[in-house]
């Protein structure tokens, strides 16, 4: 049986599947298996006066539209495109409700609309207590895919299956709220809901389906700071639904960053708490998210290790080696150990390796988390340029690490996982920044870091590795045949060999934020699932996919390896339609 078509909701089981509306349902009539529900009366909507038939700041826009290509085909798309630069707070609307009254299980489709940027919609069901964003910029932004359909109507698989019983919809702005990236900025629009009848038989194969392991294969990573920088947050469902996104993925294990060297988001007995510092409107966003959240006592870290491991997968927090954000009373206590650039911490000292094997420590015995990254790609200055014997002193930082991982294991009678994530690309800027060499080639990258995968591997220091950048193939290679498991790395701003798409968009100032900025060049889901199947046919473990934590229902089934060749043949696209482009009518 075709799984793809029972998690997307093939009309299979009868044999003239009707489309119903929600006057047939007023009406009476009972769904069958394979018959789909068109929804898009408004009326029905709670509460009532967050509509209005005029855009309106504060309120929903029933806007008329049709269709581009039929003229007298259209209808009324939910929206609000309402903007106050120096006012965004009196654009954001209330969350409406659309009641279902129905029984049994279905799949759940919802319809946005393409704008230039952004827009969405975000969407729960009523017995759920966290929001996912259903995010119309599914598509490739680069040259070497088709431009996107910008002004399309959008249908997106929110869920795959689901049982409606006593259920409505909740609907909602992106995160309830409004970006600091583009200040003011709060769109967001519904076109319709789409629901598809299952049969008992579908229901059993999307159970039986959702309890394997093995197409666990895919890892994400999330930095802890940007969705609260852009959206902000007040409760511990802000948090959750970072983990929410990725319900129903192939998902191995999920890679949360708690900050960098000497601060992070966690207290602990070595660290400074981090507080984000800047003058970027996201900056003081993200400063008083994180100080309500210590007020709360939400401790985010315990919060997503609970909600990934209900969802089936491993949460690994992670580390950021060198990167100095925070120069708190822990660093400066450390502040003698530093390189001779006066800013980064000297890994050639056993006590800067002792610290952090203490810090990482602390984390896996108070946490119920599955292991540990140590993210080796930002600013990578450890060592001073003239230092020798780089490769042997990593080594031996590598090995007490590894030695710790295992006796907490040993004590948590489970294993626990170490891995580390590294590159020879852009993350290396770092070489410039604080005076190493600049004649530094991008094979030597490595090694004036103290970095020898070669010598990892065959020590066993890494259960995963994740490299990025061209040298993929040499990695898989060096990790074969050991015990040692190599997810290359992929930056969804780049392509798989880690070549960048198009230049990075820079986190703007306050000024500029009062203009509209073009979106960041990234990866479509084609382009995921064709590199991924190059990286898997070369041998690659599984695939690490780092700054994309956006969990798109286009990238769910990517470990469904006999799906992802199909669906890559066809030029097929997982769990997102495009629709008609739409005029409005005003």
């Amino acid at each position: 049986m075709n799984v793809i078509a029972l998690m997307i909701g093939a009309l299979a089981a009868s044999a003239q599947p009707r489309t119903l509306t929600q006057q047939d349902l007023d009406r009476g009539a009972t769904p069958a298996p394979g018959d789909q529900i068109i929804l898009r009366d408004w009326s029905r909507l709670s509460p009532k006066d967050a509509l209005s038939d005029r855009s309106t700041p504060g309120k929903w826009w029933r806007r008329r539209y049709n269709e581009k290509d039929k003229p007298g085909d259209g209808g009324t798309i939910l929206m609000t495109v309402e903007r106050n630069m120096d006012r965004p707070d009196t654009c954001i609307v209330p969350a409406v409700t659309y009641p279902l009254a129905l029984r049994g299980w279905y799949s759940v489709w919802v319809a946005t609309y393409r704008g230039a940027y952004g827009g969405g919609v975000d969407v729960r069901l009523t017995g759920d207590d966290c929001f996912v964003h259903m995010d119309p910029q599914q598509v490739a932004y680069h040259s070497e895919r088709p431009k996107p359909r910008v002004g399309a109507i959008v249908e997106i698989n929110y869920r795959p299956a689901a049982d409606l019983t006593g259920q409505g919809l909740v609907f909602q702005q992106p995160f309830g709220t409004y970006e600091s990236f583009w200040w003011g900025f709060s769109e967001a629009s519904l076109a319709y809901i789409r629901l598809v009848r299952l049969s008992d038989d579908e229901v059993a194969a999307f159970k039986q389906d959702q309890a394997r392991n093995d197409p666990r294969l895919i890892a994400y990573d999330d930095d802890n700071f940007s969705r609260f920088w852009m959206w902000g947050g007040k409760d511990r469902t802000d948090v959750l639904r970072t983990i929410e996104m990725f319900r129903y993925h192939d998902i191995a294990f999920f890679g949360l960053c708690l900050g960098a060297t000497t601060a992070l988001h966690v207290p602990t007995p070595h660290t400074d708490l981090s507080v984000p510092a800047g003058r970027r409107l996201g900056d003081e966003r993200a400063r008083r998210t994180f100080r309500a959240f210590q007020e709360k006592g939400i401790d985010r870290l315990a919060l997503m290790t609970e909600r990934a491991h209900k969802y089936g997968f491993k949460l690994m927090p992670t580390l950021r080696m060198s990167a100095i954000y925070n120069s708190g009373p822990n660093y400066k206590a450390l502040s003698k150990w530093r390189l001779k650039n006066n800013v980064h911490l000297d890994y050639a000292q056993p006590r800067i390796r002792d610290y952090f094997v203490s810090v990482v420590r602390h984390i896996l015995e108070t946490y119920d988390v599955d292991g540990f990254i140590l993210d080796f790609t930002r600013h990578c200055v450890y060592f001073n340029p003239d230092e020798p014997d780089k490769v042997g002193k990593m080594g031996l930082f590598c090995d007490a690490m590894r030695k710790m991982v295992d006796e907490v294991s040993a004590k948590k009678g489970r294993k626990l996982l170490l891995a580390a994530t590294f590159s020879e690309k852009d993350y290396v800027s770092g070489f410039h920044a604080h005076h190493l060499k600049s004649t530094v080639k991008p094979e030597e990258r490595l090694a004036v870091q103290g970095i020898d995968v070669a010598l990892w591997a065959k020590k066993g220091y890494f259960d995963i590795i994740m490299p990025e950048g061209p040298h993929w193939a040499k990695y898989i290679e060096m990790t074969r045949g050991t015990k040692t498991k190599c997810y290359p790395r992929w930056t969804y701003t780049c392509d798989y060999n880690g070549k960048a798409l198009g230049g990075n968009i820079h986190d703007p100032t306050p000024k500029e934020d009062k203009k509209d900025r073009p979106i960041n060049p990234h990866c479509g889901p084609l382009d995921y699932e064709s590199g991924w199947l190059k990286l898997r046919d070369k041998g690659a473990d599984g695939l690490y996919v780092f700054n994309n934590a956006q969990g798109w229902a286009t990238l769910r089934r990517m470990g469904h390896l006999d799906e992802v060749r199909q669906r890559v043949q066809a030029k097929a696209v997982y769990g997102l339609s495009e629709g008609p482009i739409v005029q409005f009518v005003d």
